[in-house]
């Protein structure tokens, strides 16, 4: 019984502390000089694009252990041992790697976290300074 208590528990509790994080982060004051429409360097768009790509794959991959777990279980129904503890281990190693991909980039000008806007394509303006990334 406890053990279906906590996945709603620790999902709600990361909710909230993502929340909160992204609003405190939006709450800094943005650094003294920030030119928000100073055209980004190009190693520093190059980082970015590699960025996305990466979460790109992320996604692909918390997708692909999703079926994985899947598929255990649909495997081990007939048997009874319908326990796909390991697949469900990967799954969740890999949200978790996917979830450090995400964070894992800033705002090359304000060094607001992506993360906290990102939707697997990097956007078109930084949600903090509001400069474009073109």
């Amino acid at each position: 019984m406890l053990e279906l208590l906590l996945l709603p528990l620790a999902l709600s509790t990361g909710t909230v502390a993502l929340v909160l994080a992204r609003a405190r982060a939006l709450a800094r004051p943005l650094p003294d000089g920030l030119d928000a429409e100073a055209p980004l360097a190009e190693p520093e768009l190059r980082r970015l694009r590699r960025w996305e790509r990466r979460l790109r794959r992320a996604v692909v991959l918390v997708g692909v252990a999703y079926l994985t777990v899947l598929a255990a279980w649909w495997a081990g129904a007939d048997d009874g041992s319908g326990e796909p503890t390991a697949a469900l281990l990967l799954l969740g190693i890999v949200c978790i790697l996917g979830a450090a991909v995400q964070f894992s980039e800033r705002c090359p000008r304000c060094g607001y976290n992506l993360g906290f806007q990102a939707r697997l394509v990097l956007p078109d303006r930084c949600e903090r300074c509001g400069g474009p990334y073109n």
